[in-house]
């Protein structure tokens, strides 16, 4: 029988080989739809083969007025949707996958046994007793306080001074939030319906001003890329598709933008 290293070498070159089939990624997203109990039978995922079959973007989120788990269990089936309708670009849905998992765990409801642990440490706490009041100093200790009138006051001491936090700047990562990742879905979505031409251009524009580093950000420059290529603008589309290759060399993206945009580079090889 195999020893435990070489069973862990096979796994990983099993896991190097092979990756998750769309109808894998199809049953998933099918599957947290049911753990969620989404009734409306509008789960089904899209295959991910070309940008014409993005779904429609999702509505906005409900009203903060439900309360409870409901409120909670309404939220992350948005949530859930948002990542269907987004599928279509990635391949199979794997970026976008990772993506919702990001977002799930923020949008249920507040954690009340945490509120209810502090309350009640709060409530055991012995009470303290009031300081003594300080006593009324006499004259001789009055006398020994008061400086005389010859003697030089000591420098005071000069305040520190406090550091300021830099602002954030745009290559930061953003807060992900389930209405911030709507409007990106919304967006695209009205980019990708748009006909290849200048106003497709200035809707991912419109995108990058709003979202520079936003969650779909590699889809944005893929779509970019393959719309000013297919336009004949192949510099300006091979320079949006080797930023998006320096900034994820493995994006399952750049198959379909090479398609479109010949002469990029190969992805470099991972150490």
């Amino acid at each position: 029988m195999s020893g435990p290293d070489e069973l862990d070498r096979a796994l990983a070159q099993l896991r190097a080989e092979r990756e998750p089939t769309p109808e894998i990624q199809g049953r998933v997203y099918a599957g947290l739809l049911a753990s969620l109990g989404d009734g409306g039978g509008d789960g089904e995922g899209s295959d991910g083969e070309g940008w014409d079959e993005l779904p429609d973007a999702p509505e906005p989120a409900p009203s903060e007025g439900l309360g409870g788990a409901a409120s909670g269990k309404a939220a992350a089936l948005h949530v859930v949707k948002i990542i269907g309708a987004t599928a279509a670009m990635t391949a199979g849905g794997l970026l976008v996958l990772a993506l919702g998992a990001r977002v799930l765990p923020s949008s249920g409801p507040p954690s009340e046994p945490r509120a209810s642990t502090e309350a009640s440490a709060r409530s055991q706490a012995p009470e303290r007793s009031p300081e003594p009041a300080a006593s009324a100093p006499t004259p001789a200790s009055a006398e020994r306080a008061e400086p005389s009138h010859g003697s030089e006051r000591a420098p005071a001491k000069r305040a520190r001074p406090r550091l300021e936090r830099a602002p954030p700047t745009d290559t930061q990562t953003p807060l992900l939030t389930p209405d911030s990742l709507a409007a990106e879905v919304a967006m695209l979505d009205a980019a990708r319906r748009t006909p290849a031409g200048p106003r497709r251009l200035a809707k991912l524009d419109a995108h990058a001003q709003r979202f520079p580093a936003g969650a779909l950000a590699d889809e944005r420059d893929a779509l970019w890329a393959i719309t000013s290529c297919e336009l004949g603008e192949l510099d300006a589309g091979r320079a949006r598709a080797r930023a998006l290759l320096e900034r994820r060399p493995q994006s399952p993206l750049l198959p379909r933008v090479r398609a479109v945009c010949p002469g990029l580079p190969k992805a470099p090889a991972q150490n």
